[in-house]
């Protein structure tokens, strides 16, 4: 019987990344996955019985110092090509505005939406952009900016609800959380950068990970079934595949996920998008209930479309706040933003999370929530050497979810 000492269940960025560090410390590692290849959902939609490779939503993380940044380097990976988005569009129900990397040009798009508070937006952006100065030069002054909320701070500055939600829109669909949950530091940096993503996508630094676990020591099952868990009193044994009996020191799930997003894939013609449509759009549309919210974000040949009947491919990320998104998503919404849709034979699947999440099926139900993290288990319950690693792409997540695992296991 192969003995690990820890066996990591789902290879997402955040397992994977687990994986680099457990391995690079001297322990034995073994990866098992459903799927024929490794990245989980920052690298493929689940969609029509197979797996389309995902674009790459942009956002922060691979800036200097950014955790994304941190953990490549650590993992020795620190030549990612990356790609910046210094144009996208923000959709409200009242209008189209494109953000540009010239923070004077996107001040005139804000101030032509918003005739009334031009003079408080231009004020926001030149305040912020003097404080991320001085927190660059000023440990205090770095200590205060993240002490503040965002929202807070804007509130304070007396700008209109929508305004506010222009700015909301942005916080959740690059640092995905909404600006009551932002720090005032992100919320600048957000103002001032543009956000980027991996030019290959995220399925190349996956597969890049993967490689340095192998390489060291590490094994890696794959186009497997979910294992059964193999658990003795309240202790994990080990895992049991379609072929063999693995035992383990200590088992993780990095295939549960809070459903708090859905994603489409769309292959749309040419001709059904809006000629001003940027490559990646931003959108609460006029029809959405409280807190929903959706991102469209196009492949590497968006920007060389030409060709008439030429498709291209774009990820539509949904979102609903902090609600579970259950349910089939309203593609109705995207057609506020790509008109007549369906009309133009856009094909559009949906990916379904269920691939992505571990059955619980296996486990007995007085330790099913306390793993699944539903609620807080009681004093007692639950199971001493099983983790849960929510497959997830946010930058800060993935970071404090990898390191929060780590430290439990070392």
């Amino acid at each position: 019987m192969p003995k690990y000492d820890v066996a990591i269940l789902g290879t997402g960025l955040a397992g994977l990344f687990a994986a680099e560090r457990i391995t690079r410390s001297g322990k034995k590692v073994v990866l098992i996955d459903t799927q024929d290849k490794p990245g989980g959902r920052s690298a493929y939609l689940h969609v029509s019985g197979g797996i389309v490779p995902a674009v790459p939503m942009p956002g922060y993380g691979f800036e200097p110092g950014g955790p994304f940044r941190k953990l490549c380097e650590e993992a020795g990976i620190s030549d990612i090509p990356l790609r910046m988005h210094g144009e996208y569009q923000v959709v409200l129900p009242r209008g189209r505005i494109t953000i540009y990397s010239s923070a004077e040009a996107t001040l005139e798009e804000v101030r032509r939406e918003f005739p009334q508070e031009g003079d408080k937006a231009a004020r926001i952006y030149q305040s912020l952009g003097i404080r991320l100065i001085k927190a660059s030069k000023s440990r205090v002054s770095a200590y205060l900016l993240k002490r503040r909320n965002a929202q807070e701070y804007l509130v304070s500055a007396k700008i209109s609800r929508e305004l506010l939600t222009f700015f909301d829109v942005q916080s959740r669909a690059f640092c995905r959380r909404p600006l009551s949950a932002l720090r005032l530091d992100t919320f600048a940096f957000m103002l001032a950068n543009a956000p980027q993503a991996p030019v290959d996508g995220y399925a190349s630094l996956a597969g890049r990970l993967l490689d340095r676990v192998v390489r060291k020591g590490g094994a890696y099952r794959r186009e497997n079934r979910w294992p059964a868990l193999l658990h003795r009193s309240k202790r994990v044994t080990g895992v049991q595949t379609a072929d063999e009996t693995l035992e383990s020191r200590a088992v993780v799930l990095n295939a549960i996920e809070p459903e708090l997003e859905r994603r489409i894939a769309l292959q749309v013609p040419v001709s059904a998008l809006p000629v001003e449509m940027r490559e990646v759009v931003c959108c609460i549309p006029g029809t959405a209930g409280p807190g929903e919210r959706f991102t469209l974000a196009g492949g590497a040949e968006y920007k060389g479309r030409t060709e008439r009947d030429e498709r291209v491919g774009i990820t539509a990320v949904f979102s609903r706040g902090e609600k579970t998104c259950a349910g089939r998503v309203p593609i109705n919404h995207i057609e506020n933003v790509i008109p007549f849709l369906r009309e133009l034979g856009a094909v559009a699947d949906e990916d379904d999370p269920r691939r992505r999440t571990y059955p619980l099926d296996d486990i007995p139900e007085p330790y099913r929530k306390s793993v699944a993290g539903v609620t807080v288990p009681r004093k007692g319950v639950g199971f001493k050497n099983l983790y849960v690693l929510p497959d997830c792409i946010s930058a800060d997540s993935l970071l404090l979810e990898s390191l929060k695992v780590i430290r439990k296991l070392f």
